[in-house]
């Protein structure tokens, strides 16, 4: 697969990360928005000059799937690294497009958490997050950060461990026998569908519950054929729910697709 990855000049961990890489792939003689592009095998290295979240026009890249590395911001400055796919299931606060889900690979995601679990020599927590922010881009994607203060998005080591998590999440053979699913509740943490990525199951879009108010049967439809994988589960943190257990029940009664719940899936 030919991988894009994509670094912003506005991004502190990115050009930390960006930095990394360098080192690591060849400098071309081609360029993309007046900066040298890097290549090694199958990934190329884009640097740009506006927030990754705005950059809408990135499908002339022609990759067959873009990674956004970057910062994560959050008002607990604990030190993370966490992976999740773009999109919004509301209105569009932070690039990309209202109520418009990106396309991006469930698989990839798991891939990207597993192997940040592999590299941590930091002992930082690591976490997928629920779908979130743009931009908005036909190209599969996702983001894979570096948080949650300028102290870590500075960090060398941090750098280095994301710089090796890319390297490896693209050159290494894929996920086997794995049951594919949409999230639906809890935190934007993913608290439960963490552990799920532990047992034979890797997760793609996730809707937490402070947006379940807006979910509807057309972004739902989204999450689901805007997955690579084929997906084989709608996956309900039950009690991260809250009061809309009868709205999700509703909309997820005719999709032809099993419904589980977290504690059914894991073996722990």
């Amino acid at each position: 697969m030919k991988y894009a990855i994509v670094t912003s000049t506005k991004d502190l961990a990115g050009m930390n990360i960006r930095d990394k890489l360098m080192q690591k792939l060849e400098k071309t003689k081609e360029s993309y928005n007046n900066h040298p592009i890097y290549k090694k095998n199958n990934i190329s290295l884009y640097t740009i000059d506006e927030e990754t979240i705005e950059a809408n026009h990135l499908d002339e890249l022609k990759a067959e799937f873009i990674i956004f590395a970057t910062r994560h911001k959050a008002a607990s400055g604990t030190p993370t690294f966490s992976c999740h796919a773009p999109g919004n299931w509301d209105e569009a606060q932070y690039g990309g497009e209202n109520q418009q889900l990106n396309y991006t690979s469930a698989l990839l995601i798991k891939k990207a958490f597993l192997t940040l679990e592999n590299n941590n020599n930091l002992e930082w927590e690591i976490s997928m997050e629920a779908t979130h922010h743009g931009p908005m881009i036909k190209t599969p994607c996702i983001f894979i950060e570096i948080g949650s203060t300028e102290k870590e998005w500075n960090n060398e080591d941090a750098g280095e461990i994301m710089a090796k998590t890319i390297l490896d999440i693209t050159s290494t053979l894929e996920l086997e026998n794995q049951k594919i699913g949409i999230g639906i509740g809890g935190n934007h943490y993913c608290a439960n569908f963490n552990k799920l990525l532990h047992e034979d199951i890797a997760l793609s879009h996730i809707c937490p519950k402070h947006n379940l108010e807006h979910l509807n049967i057309t972004t739902l439809k989204q999450a689901i054929e805007r997955t690579k994988e084929k997906v084989d589960y709608i996956i309900l943190d039950w009690k991260g729910l809250g009061p809309h257990k009868e709205k999700i029940k509703e909309l997820t009664s005719n999709l032809n697709i099993e419904i589980k719940r977290t504690k059914e899936l894991t073996s722990t």
